[in-house]
């Protein structure tokens, strides 16, 4: 990055700060969280008390306390302390959490989650295979099978045939013997 470009940069930054303070009435304390999938997370609203109603943003929704741990099936929920709970963090709860009260913003707390190992996922995906490979070769076992049994049945058919045909032909050439062995002996 080149001399000019960099204070290009340090100017826009510190525009876009300015211009955040101003909106904001300051400074906002911000805290950044960093846990594992699975852990449990908890932030504080700095300077609120318990008699201050504090609103909890995620990003730009608003989290309403009285239905959050219903919709989220107990793994967040906001206490009576005003205390924001996540239990059982996933890598989809990352993002930006802020609390309000006084309509101000008053704490802004970067979570980021740190996926697992990409070993598990590559282990789920041999699992995958595995099953798959293991139908797939149950499947051709069966169809191997039956053409097996259709081999059977087609072979057998032209023998049975063949046998009648052969047994029929025995049948009359031993008629025909029997017929002259009895002339000749009538002689």
């Amino acid at each position: 990055m080149t001399p000019a470009n960099k204070d290009a940069s340090e100017i826009r930054k510190n525009a876009l700060s300015f211009l955040y303070i101003t909106a904001t009435g300051g400074p906002v304390p911000t805290q950044t969280i960093n846990e594992k999938v699975g852990a449990k997370v908890q932030m504080y609203c700095p300077g609120a008390t318990i008699d201050t109603t504090i609103r909890w943003v995620n990003g730009s929704r608003y989290l309403p306390a009285y239905d959050l741990r219903e919709k989220t099936k107990g793994r967040a929920e906001i206490d009576v302390m005003n205390v924001f709970h996540i239990h059982n963090v996933q890598w989809y709860d990352a993002n930006v959490y802020t609390c309000w009260y006084d309509d101000k913003e008053q704490g802004m707390f970067h979570l980021h989650v740190e996926r697992p190992p990409r070993i598990f996922e590559i282990l789920q995906h041999m699992i995958y295979l595995g099953i798959a490979f293991f139908l797939n070769f149950l499947i051709f076992i069966g169809c191997m099978v039956v053409k097996h049994k259709h081999r059977l049945v087609q072979t057998e058919k032209p023998y049975l045939a063949h046998s009648a045909n052969s047994l029929q032909a025995v049948s009359t050439h031993s008629s025909s013997s029997g017929h002259s062995s009895s002339s000749s002996s009538e002689l």
